[in-house]
């Protein structure tokens, strides 16, 4: 997911957002869920991957959906 993220604007010249785009209307919730559960346990070092990833995925959908950030703050 995240490569696809973070290339999406090299993916389809005519909707370079279309991947982010997509990720805000079905995986938003999703990935903030797998945060909080993972952000739960910070002093297992196997989820620090799964953060990391979750949190720049989010960086990525919340720069092309700067309206859902209140949403989960």
């Amino acid at each position: 997911m995240y490569d696809l993220a973070l290339n999406d604007d090299n993916i389809f010249e005519e909707s370079p957002s279309m991947v982010r785009e997509n990720f805000a209307d079905n995986a938003t919730e999703r990935l903030v869920e797998i945060l909080v559960d993972a952000g739960k346990q910070l002093d297992n070092a196997q989820l620090w991957d799964t953060r990391t990833y979750a949190l720049n995925l989010l960086l990525r959908i919340f720069q092309v959906r700067p309206a859902l950030i209140p949403n989960y703050t």
